[in-house]
């Protein structure tokens, strides 16, 4: 494989890596259930206050 081809495909790996590292780590301190509710925790846990 040329090192053209797998750069690319090594930034799209790290990206994804990185949002899922995120959403768990806001799922597991917040308990979100669903979508809706993922979404409204993702505000609350930058706030002030947290989840």
């Amino acid at each position: 494989m040329s090192t053209k081809r797998l750069y690319p495909a090594l930034i799209v790996v790290s990206m994804a890596l990185a949002v899922l590292t995120y959403a768990a780590m806001i799922w597991s301190n917040c308990g979100s259930v669903g979508a809706a509710d993922f979404l409204s925790d993702l505000r609350s846990f930058h706030s002030a206050t947290g989840c």
